[in-house]
């Protein structure tokens, strides 16, 4: 059976998609890990892969790598950040006057 032009082009589209799928060490090389530890390739379709490290998921495909989903950011973590910020005054008191009638006004 011999293939014509428009049954080659597919082919080659799909042997181009299996070629670049990124490896785990191109991965590993992509977040500047030496070692595998966190990483996992949770799935690999041949043409695609998708890789998980220490909760972040990225999408790999065509060599490059897309990150999917970031870690969540635990309750502790926020608290922590806040209450380490000095720009983060927790002492600070509203100093404005209610007066929604108008009846306060300054004396002049």
């Amino acid at each position: 059976m011999k293939l014509s032009r428009k049954q080659w082009i597919p082919i080659g589209i799909l042997l181009l998609f299996i070629i670049t799928n990124p490896s785990a060490s191109a991965f590993k090389e992509y977040i500047g890990s030496n070692t595998y530890s966190g990483l996992k390739r949770t799935t690999n379709l041949f043409v695609c892969s998708v890789y998980k490290h220490y909760g972040s998921e990225y999408f790999g495909i065509f060599g490059n790598f897309i990150e999917l989903k970031e870690p969540e950011i635990k309750h502790d973590t926020v608290k922590e950040y806040i209450n380490d910020n000095t720009m983060v005054d927790t002492n600070m008191k509203d100093t404005s006057v209610h007066d929604p009638l108008g009846i306060l006004k300054p004396k002049k």
